[in-house]
């Protein structure tokens, strides 16, 4: 039987990624089009310009995978948490990208999911290589 303490040590690292994805999902969820009063989040991204948008999706997935690759460490060794990580990451992309066909302003895009994939990679890399650096981190 397990205690709380257990339970807790167990659950714990994939709050992380959870955090990530929630995050995800909520920024994908903005309409691209501002409303008649727009918010603080609105004025902030539309301040970058397409090509920037695009290319936050690479920091923003290699996050997500980053700390998928750290939780999942313990429980798949070597190369396979890492491929585990970079699909899960991906495919979370994608299917953000299809959820956005449905919020008005927005569109799925193929390069989104290119860049999601991309990002997820680099950030898998990252923790794979901080893993072979510093194990017991």
């Amino acid at each position: 039987m397990r205690t709380d303490t257990e339970s807790s040590k167990l659950i714990l690292p994939f709050a992380w990624p959870l955090g990530v994805m929630i995050g995800l999902y909520a920024i994908s969820s903005i309409p691209g089009e501002p409303p008649d009063d727009p918010t603080i989040i609105h004025a902030v991204f539309s301040w970058f310009t397409p090509t920037v948008h695009n290319l936050l999706h690479i920091p923003a997935y290699a996050a997500l995978a980053w700390t998928l690759c750290r939780c999942l460490q313990p429980y798949f060794y070597g190369w396979i948490g890492l491929l585990l990580a970079v699909m899960i990451a991906g495919a979370y992309g994608a299917l953000l990208e299809w959820h956005q066909i449905a919020i008005p302003g927005r569109y799925a895009s193929f390069t989104d999911v290119v860049l999601n994939f991309t990002g997820a990679a680099i950030g898998a890399g990252f923790a794979w290589r901080r893993a072979l650096t510093f194990p017991s981190l």
